[in-house]
């Protein structure tokens, strides 16, 4: 099933849902889609007691959640 939502975003956040989807030749509606599984994701661990790290080049952990 698929459902439609309308939403209201301000002028600051449709630009970085602009600048992303350009970025990566993808759609608007493709970001908020992979936000809100990327979410889910995020959620879920978090609330098993898990946090999320990044690692970047250099090999320096950044705590994210």
């Amino acid at each position: 099933m698929t459902r439609r939502y309308s939403i209201d975003i301000g002028e600051t956040l449709d630009s970085l849902l602009s600048e992303l989807a350009t970025n990566q030749n993808i759609s608007r509606a493709e970001i908020i889609r992979r936000s809100i599984a990327y979410y889910s994701f995020l959620y879920k661990e978090t609330e098993k007691g898990n946090t999320v790290s990044v690692i970047d080049t250099n090999g320096k952990e950044k705590e994210i959640v």
